[in-house]
């Protein structure tokens, strides 16, 4: 049976490109805004909810729920139609944003109050940010390679603009009353997160609803169907479109596209096992040394800016590695090599702390190397990311385009966390180091 393909869709001129364009950049933004928004508030929540620990509570509180639902919406087979989902985490996102600030300041003297329905938000938003970064992800895995680009490219744009708004702050909100330096920053952090969302909304609106996005994808992005699994050839309708119009898909028989009645959900993973592997190691190397073990290192004499200016270098190289693989063809040689080959960075940043602490070379040198292996470890996480993102839809049949984003998506989390568990060892190693220089 002849294999029919969606046609590709020509954007009929250059302002309806750029909208298409601007459009996957916000949602790689809106995937990781609200919680970067959180997270580089963690001094605004510290100062008003010590009891808290929010360092370390809130990452822990987001991940407890982030994981297991991100499983969750892969294994099931009921699909729920990708606009819906998206357009009810982004909306419960911008609640919870609104609220957060609000809450500290309302219950301000009543801390256990404040504590309890803080915990809750973020407990919410741990689900939420689940379905934003699972759902985008595979919203945008239906589409070409340049357009997964683009959103893994606003992915690091996110962390640009929170790292830019944190030195905004640092340098321009300053009354001399703490209380209100940590207010007048978190309304502007909050802020302007609930108006970028607001703005993906009518993006997510308007790609649904434009020729291009009614082309590429499937009708279980519109409405609800269960994944079918038994026929040879699926008819999808999309009521969006004109009536009666259909397109025809052909399963794959090979080994890579064909998904079991029984055991599709191994069949699709084991499918997709080198995008898997890749990304979850990618971050795994990732946060193994970032950003815990960078903050401990000397840097010049950069005093209290020593962070930001980290996870700002870490952010822009991070993102033009997103941006830099759009000319390339993602394939997995390249990713074995690359990320597997990645991991000497670690061992070179271990080995830069000892020549700082125990052979004495010059802070400045040290500084300078430790910027260089920065920039590699972030422009390869960058550049890696896009790889496995546009990687893994080749691996399998159109049908399944979704669910091999939905699977990079939990892969991509739980390398990260396996890679912060790894950083108490390589903190550990660093202690010991400057322990040895001490005696």
């Amino acid at each position: 049976m002849e294999n029919i393909k969606p046609k590709k869709v020509l954007i009929n001129n250059q302002k309806e490109e750029k909208l298409i364009t601007l459009c996957f950049g916000l949602f790689g933004i809106a995937s990781l805004l609200a919680w970067n928004a959180v997270i580089a508030q963690i001094p605004f929540f510290s100062h008003y909810l010590d009891n808290l620990n929010p360092s370390v509570s809130f990452p822990l509180l987001n991940k407890l729920f982030n994981i297991p639902l991100q499983f969750i919406l892969l294994i099931k087979k009921n699909l729920y139609p990708l606009k819906s989902q998206l357009m009810f985490s982004i909306i419960v996102s911008i609640i919870c944003l609104i609220l957060l600030p609000f809450v500290v300041f309302s219950f301000e003297k009543e801390s256990t109050i404040s504590s309890i329905v803080t915990i809750i938000l973020i407990l919410i938003m741990g689900l939420i940010n689940a379905m934003i970064q699972s759902g985008f992800l595979a919203l945008t895995s239906y589409f070409p390679l340049d357009k997964i680009v683009l959103y893994s490219t606003g992915q690091g744009i996110s962390g640009i603009i929170m790292s830019l708004l944190v030195l905004f702050v640092l340098f321009y909100v300053n009354t001399g009353d703490k209380d209100d330096d940590f207010k007048y920053g978190a309304l502007i952090f909050f802020g302007i997160s609930v108006l970028i969302l607001i703005i993906v909304l009518c993006a997510l609106l308007y790609l649904f609803n434009s020729d291009y996005g009614k082309e590429y994808l499937p009708s279980s992005a519109y409405i609800k169907r269960e994944l079918n699994i038994n026929d040879s050839e699926t008819q999808i309708v999309n009521p969006n479109i004109e009536e009666n119009q259909t397109i025809k898909i052909n399963r794959e028989k090979d080994k890579a596209n064909s998904i079991g009645k029984k055991y599709w959900f191994f069949e699709l993973l084991n499918s997709l096992r080198d995008a898997l592997f890749l990304i979850w190691f990618n971050f795994f190397i990732t946060f193994s040394s970032y950003p815990s073990v960078y903050i401990g290192q000397s840097l010049f004499d950069t005093g209290k800016y020593k962070t930001n200016i980290i996870i700002f270098i870490f952010c822009f190289c991070n993102t033009l590695g997103r941006y830099i693989m759009k000319f390339f063809t993602p394939s997995k040689k390249m990713g074995y090599t690359i990320i597997l080959g990645r991991s000497v960075l670690v061992f070179l940043l271990i080995f830069n702390h000892y020549c700082n602490m125990v052979l004495e070379v010059d802070t400045n040198i040290t500084s300078v190397f430790l910027i260089i292996n920065l920039v590699l470890l972030s422009g390869s996480n960058g550049f890696d990311s896009s790889l496995c993102f546009g990687l893994a839809p080749t691996l399998v049949s159109r049908e399944y385009k979704g669910k091999a984003g939905n699977a990079v998506s939990l892969f991509q989390v739980i390398g990260g966390v396996c890679g912060s568990s790894l950083a108490f060892l390589t903190q550990k190693i660093i202690n010991i180091i400057s322990y040895i220089n001490v005696i």
